[in-house]
């Protein structure tokens, strides 16, 4: 099995692990549960940015991006049971990397901003 099968082997494994805990906390509810299943998309995250620095991807920059916003998510589950605030201060750090990774990948037009600026002033209040 070559370096990119495996990687999708693992890719499909941790989808899945994270679909059997996002089932389990739909069916037994708790925090911790969120919490590990947003880890999981935070591994998996950082295991592609790994595999895309080592590959020499020409989107790194994108990547890592995507990843740090994949990091925001379980901290932000977690201190939303903790903190609210600061929870929804991290989903909202998390988001705006996911923003930068897509302006990264593609240069917003004028029109792009005129429709996303009103919805972000909306999120902020």
């Amino acid at each position: 099995m070559n370096r990119l099968a495996k990687l999708k082997a693992i890719n499909v494994t941790m989808l899945i692990c994270a679909a059997v805990c996002l089932a389990c906390y739909d069916i037994f509810g708790g925090l911790w549960l969120t919490g590990v299943t947003s880890c999981w998309f935070a591994a998996l995250g950082i295991l592609n940015f790994a595999a895309c620095q080592k590959s020499g991807c020409t989107r790194l920059r994108a990547v890592g991006l995507i990843t740090a916003g994949l990091v925001c998510g379980p901290l932000a589950d977690v201190l939303l049971g903790i903190n609210f605030i600061l929870g929804v201060l991290f989903f909202a750090v998390g988001h705006i990397f996911y923003m930068l990774a897509f302006f990264t990948l593609k240069k917003p037009s004028k029109r792009d901003l005129y429709l996303y600026l009103p919805v972000a002033a909306v999120s902020v209040f």
